[in-house]
């Protein structure tokens, strides 16, 4: 799995615009909580892996399941708060949940200069959910992370 994700995500980043990795989902909004993220974005759209550093359990309801998805947030306010829509290709973050989730991401753009070379990253905070039951859900089983994301060009 981790040889196909690296195979994957090799084309892709020659062309992307920015790489983020983010810290181990925790609860805040949502409860799915030790989930990895990396991510490629181009503009507005990026490409996602999430996975499950926990021990599965097919057998339970809520088992967290590893997941891709693909991202389009479209909806900015002054670079501050991005906001858009989710596909994944697997109920993201549990069996329950559903495979098409909103995305929130509130947080700041820094330039950082070393030098001859200026890096331009963003550190923010990150939710995936279902929409508090605007889906027919009657609970929200969301991921919560800190992100940190550096623009390749």
């Amino acid at each position: 799995m981790r040889i196909a994700l690296f195979i994957l995500l090799i084309p892709i980043t020659t062309l992307a615009q920015s790489v983020s990795v983010s810290t181990p989902s925790f609860p805040m909004w949502g409860s799915a909580e030790g989930f990895a993220h990396l991510s490629v974005e181009y503009n507005q759209i990026g490409f996602h892996y999430f996975h499950n550093s926990k021990e599965p359990n097919p057998l339970a309801s809520n088992h967290l399941q590893s997941s891709f998805g693909v991202s389009y947030k479209p909806f900015s306010y002054k670079g501050i708060l991005k906001m858009g829509m989710l596909l994944s290709n697997r109920p993201f973050p549990t069996q329950k949940s559903v495979r098409t989730n909103f995305i929130i991401d509130l947080g700041i753009d820094l330039n950082m200069d070393f030098g001859n070379e200026i890096y331009h990253v963003r550190i923010y905070y990150m939710h995936i959910s279902n929409g508090f039951g605007l889906q027919g859900k009657s609970y929200n089983d969301g991921y919560d992370s800190l992100t940190f994301r550096i623009n390749l060009f």
